[in-house]
């Protein structure tokens, strides 16, 4: 009787450890599967439920400026369960608004899921300082000797509208200002 439970025992953990090796595998092929899968854009930890709502807050174009300091210019958040996806440069707003797809897009490496929204931080472009020499003041100057193409060609506008948000006078003023001028001129 007592070679019967001890062999019964034996049996018992040897089953016992084979099951956790399958579970163990179970576990990696997992891991290894995820991390095959496409990359979304790196972001903060989301909180369940909420989201990342608690970390943007108030003045989210200003918070948004600074976690792309840490993530990068495309970051992702979590809105309760919708992936929001935010671009604050120009190159990656040039890649969000120009390549994009009903199932999912590839932006600058990472994909964007169906269902995904998109967020392009116009104040966050305008603070970089590739933009001008001082980007915190407003000074029009600096894009008269600029080649950029304000009919939305060139993201480098975006900050104070190009493309197909611009402001629908922007073109019909590019217009009417030599005509002004010389009509200044002759009076």
């Amino acid at each position: 009787m007592d070679s019967r439970s001890a062999v019964n025992h034996e049996n018992v953990s040897n089953f016992t450890f084979l099951c956790l090796i399958f579970v163990l595998l179970f576990m990696i092929m997992k891991c290894i599967e995820r991390g095959a899968s496409p990359a979304i854009p790196p972001g903060p930890f989301p909180w369940p439920v909420i989201g990342n709502f608690l970390q943007v807050g108030e003045n989210p174009h200003i918070k948004l400026f600074r976690m792309a300091r840490t993530y990068g210019p495309i970051m992702s958040l979590s809105v309760s369960a919708r992936l929001v996806v935010v671009g604050s440069s120009a190159m990656a707003a040039m890649e969000m608004l120009k390549t994009n797809d009903r199932v999912l897009f590839r932006v600058m490496d990472y994909i964007i899921p169906k269902g995904s929204q998109v967020i392009i931080n116009t104040w966050a472009m305008a603070c970089y300082p590739s933009v001008g020499d001082d980007p915190s003041s407003f000074i029009p100057d600096q894009f008269l000797d600029s080649s950029f193409d304000f009919k939305g060609n060139d993201f480098e506008y975006v900050p104070v509208g190009s493309g197909q948000r611009m402001c629908p006078k922007w073109p019909m003023d590019a217009r009417k200002v030599p005509y002004i001028v010389a009509s200044l001129m002759i009076h």
